[in-house]
């Protein structure tokens, strides 16, 4: 029998909204506004050189420093951890440092070569036609909510969380989370708790009754000391959620659900791959926040919402 916990034992912090809500805002906008100049500088390709070179010098994603350094990050970070001492963790931020320097001029040609048209042919214009075929006029649709998303799957004794098994969780404070899950989930519950392994399920701002049919989303008004993921019917799945305020920068897929019609139809965008860039192009204002954000992948177009998806 799961436990659900409702008391207020753990200390908990009060969150506010925000800055990836306003940015999926914007966002919208441009395709109700079928505006593209603002649509193009809000994706990595409008970044300058020395904006860009900060950007890669600060982010702290391990998927982008693997990729940047062809897998020897993960690596270099586990002997630093291993060793334990303020030495090691300087030596670490000194390999990538050089790493980017190297490597960052290369990265951003590429991205030069990215021209506009193709950005409007592959990023803008398949929303506004999947809008067209749905016979959508965009100047009375509604935005209805704004949603991180993940997608769970089992694989060999744990839960994989797009696509990484056993991954911690990066969430930010004041974001609404939805979790979907695949057929390989069946007859394996997804739970959170303070705990490691449970058994006190929480449950404040987190809506387990679609769980049954694919998914779970959760509102944390307040934000527990310690949250984990588990599954209460085998031991080992799960892993912590960490809520980094900032200090991780974990891609973020962006589902916008926004309304339409009489009677009112529900309409799904993804936004994929949405990263934060330092607010302050200058890298001497190392104390400027990560509060602006950009797309780093096409956006898709996923169309109406039927009424037998449980997506919202």
């Amino acid at each position: 029998m799961l436990l659900f916990s409702t008391s207020s034992v753990w200390a908990e912090t009060p969150v506010g909204k925000h800055s990836l809500e306003p940015f999926a805002e914007s966002i919208f906008e441009t395709f109700r506004k079928g505006d593209f100049d603002s649509f193009h500088r809000s994706t990595v390709f409008a970044m300058d050189d020395e904006y860009f070179k900060r950007f890669l010098m600060e982010v702290n994603n391990d998927s982008i420093r693997n990729n940047l350094t062809k897998g020897e990050w993960s690596k270099w970070q586990k002997d630093a951890e291993k060793v334990g001492t303020q030495e090691a963790q300087d030596a670490l931020a000194e390999k990538w440092e050089i790493t980017c320097l190297k490597e960052w001029r290369k990265v951003h040609r590429r991205l030069l070569g990215i021209k506009r048209s193709n950005v409007l042919r592959e990023g803008f214009e398949p929303i506004l036609r999947g809008a067209e075929k749905d016979e959508i006029q965009w100047e009375t649709c509604r935005l209805k909510s704004i949603k991180v998303v993940h997608e769970i799957s089992v694989g060999s004794g744990n839960f994989v969380v797009d696509g990484i098994p056993s991954s911690a969780l990066y969430w930010e404070p004041g974001l609404t989370y939805q979790l979907n899950f695949n057929e390989s989930t069946h007859g394996l519950s997804f739970r959170l708790s303070t705990e490691p392994e449970g058994p006190i399920v929480y449950e404040r701002g987190v809506d387990y009754t679609k769980s049954g049919n694919g998914s779970i989303q959760v509102k944390l008004e307040e934000v527990p000391r310690t949250l984990y993921y588990f599954c209460p019917d085998k031991v080992g799945m799960g892993n912590r959620i960490i809520f980094s305020k900032g200090k991780k920068h974990p891609k973020r897929n962006i589902l916008l659900t926004f309304t339409y019609g009489d009677p009112q139809q529900s309409y799904r965008i993804l936004l994929r791959d949405c990263l934060p860039i330092p607010s302050s192009r200058s890298n001497t204002d190392n104390a400027a926040p990560w509060e602006r954000w950009l797309l780093f992948e096409r956006p898709s177009w996923l169309g109406q919402v039927r009424k037998e998806q449980t997506l919202e």
